[in-house]
């Protein structure tokens, strides 16, 4: 078992507005990556039905897994990759509901 270091930002969307939550957590897994969560993990800017989460790669050139669930049933609703960047703007989320995005190195 190898622990990874998750990352979780929770946020509600409503109409203009989005209340923001955030915690870490490490968790055990089987999962064969051993590169750690990035840094500063966070939302800097949102809208109605998008949010542009930013972050503090470990090491130059990562590549991160953004994840993006339902609160309500832990439903994935969006999967995304993204290499050798700093941030990444979710787009067309369902809005009056609570989310929760995960990211970890991959």
């Amino acid at each position: 078992m190898r622990n990874t270091k998750r990352l979780l930002l929770i946020f509600l969307l409503a109409i203009g507005q989005i209340s923001l939550t955030f915690s870490a957590e490490t968790t055990t897994s089987d999962s064969p990556c051993f590169l750690q969560a990035p840094l500063n993990f966070k939302a800097t800017h949102t809208g109605p039905n998008f949010v542009f989460l930013t972050w503090t790669p470990t090491a130059p050139g990562e590549t991160y897994r953004i994840r993006l669930y339902r609160a309500t049933d832990n439903q994935l609703y969006s999967t995304v990759d993204v290499q050798g960047s700093i941030g990444f703007k979710l787009l067309f989320m369902p809005s009056n509901k609570i989310h929760y995005a995960v990211i970890r190195g991959v």
